[in-house]
């Protein structure tokens, strides 16, 4: 499953550099892993930016450790060059980890 999501401009800079490996998100999409996360940066003053970056759900985290109720934390990973390129095409095998 492809979700496209808004994402601010300071975390999405930390996913951007692959500083910041996971989403915290309300689980309200029911995610799973292997899914794909389009993270579509949105200034909250002037709107989206255009920018946008892929990850791929490698590990979720919910309702444990104090989470609270409905919300998740995603591990996430950039996309190979082979995923990258099924993405374009509109392709999106099941892929391994």
């Amino acid at each position: 499953m492809i979700h496209e999501l808004k994402c601010h401009p300071a975390p999405f800079a930390a996913s951007l550099g692959e500083i910041k490996m996971w989403e915290y998100r309300r689980n309200d999409w029911n995610y799973k892993v292997n899914d794909i996360l389009i993270l579509r940066e949105l200034d909250p003053f002037s709107g989206y930016t255009g920018r946008r970056i892929t990850r791929k759900v490698t590990y979720i985290l919910k309702a444990s450790f104090d989470l609270p109720e409905g919300f998740c934390i995603m591990s996430v990973r950039a996309l190979t060059p082979e995923e990258e390129a099924n993405h374009a095409a509109g392709t999106i095998p099941a892929l391994s980890i």
